[in-house]
């Protein structure tokens, strides 16, 4: 029985220890299951989401300026980005929702801090200025380029702009290494994923709290690990049905055959012929090459084999 409460006693001193001295580098797992600051991956994953939602959107937009000159598209980009960014902001957060990403991965703003005032300012951090920083950026850039381009013409507004263009740099440099660290106190904390976020104060939470750990879904890495199996597969057992089928008796094809299959005109040698016609000995052209030359010769003989033809006809596939 001594011994019992011996036991007991040591075991109550070195709770009390614990936790009166935290053991450096001791993990507060405490704070760990938080659902408010554990969800670095989710919220990261959402940020990832929405920007390849933006860059699905912007295919479509691109291939609607196709037909135009080339060069248009590329003027007019930040004008494309801006666009779709903002009408992903406005029609998720500027109506106090989630994003698609953030919808994807169950987070969310939290509500107290979606404020009008908020709102429009992160819209102003996140859409409006970027797209005046690269418009700027590229109005300088041209500049500078043009002044390289002549540098007999001096005049001092391009050196305004030169100068302003190197303090741009500098700005956009200090801008990258701020973005730099606080990716690494995202990484470390879990509370603001960007710097707009970050200076307006706006955290994220769970849609729907949940106890459950983050499930890993391998269905994709296990799809694409055996579309690679039968990749290289098919990339093995190919060679060797065409190298069996090539040592078959009549495996040689006639001279005749080869001309049928092939699809290049004899005369001007376009691949595949336009409009092709094939020859009673069977060889193939293009209609036009065709009937030009058996209108300046009546005598025309087949350039492939040399033998007059008497017909010809439309190649079907």
């Amino acid at each position: 029985m001594a011994h019992e409460e011996v036991a007991a006693r040591a075991a109550a001193e070195s709770t009390q220890l614990l936790q009166a001295t935290p053991v450096p580098g001791r993990v507060n797992y405490e704070v760990l299951r938080d659902p408010n600051t554990g969800l670095r991956v989710n919220k990261w994953d959402a940020e990832i989401l929405d920007g390849e939602i933006l860059n699905l959107l912007k295919t479509p937009f691109r291939n609607m300026f196709s037909m135009f000159e080339p060069g248009v598209v590329d003027g007019i980009k930040p004008e494309i980005d801006a666009v779709l960014g903002a009408m992903l902001f406005l029609f998720s957060t500027g109506l106090r929702r989630p994003t698609p990403g953030m919808k994807l991965e169950n987070v969310q703003f939290v509500p107290q801090s979606l404020s009008g005032k908020k709102i429009s300012a992160l819209f102003v951090l996140s859409v409006g200025l970027p797209y005046a920083w690269k418009r700027v950026f590229r109005h300088l850039s041209l500049s500078q380029w043009n002044v390289n381009a002549n540098p007999d013409n001096s005049d001092p507004a391009e050196d305004r702009r030169s100068r302003l263009l190197a303090i741009m740099k500098r700005v956009e440099t200090l801008v990258i290494a701020c973005q730099l660290a606080n990716l690494l106190v995202f990484l470390h904390k879990g509370a603001y994923r960007s710097l707009p976020e970050r200076i307006l104060g706006m955290k994220m939470q769970s849609i729907l709290p949940t106890a459950s750990p983050r499930l890993i879904n391998f269905e994709y890495m296990t799809r694409r690990l055996l579309w690679d199996g039968l990749m290289e597969f098919g990339n093995f057992v190919l060679p060797l049905l065409t190298w069996s089928r090539s040592r078959l008796p009549g495996a040689a094809v006639s001279h005749t055959e080869v001309g049928l299959r092939s699809t290049h005109c004899f005369l001007c040698g376009l691949s595949p012929s336009q409009t092709p016609y094939i020859t009673s000995c069977k060889h193939v052209y293009c209609y036009y090459c065709l009937q030009t030359a058996v209108a300046a010769d009546e005598d025309f003989a087949c350039v492939a084999c040399g033998v007059k033809f008497d017909s010809s006809q439309r190649l079907r596939a």
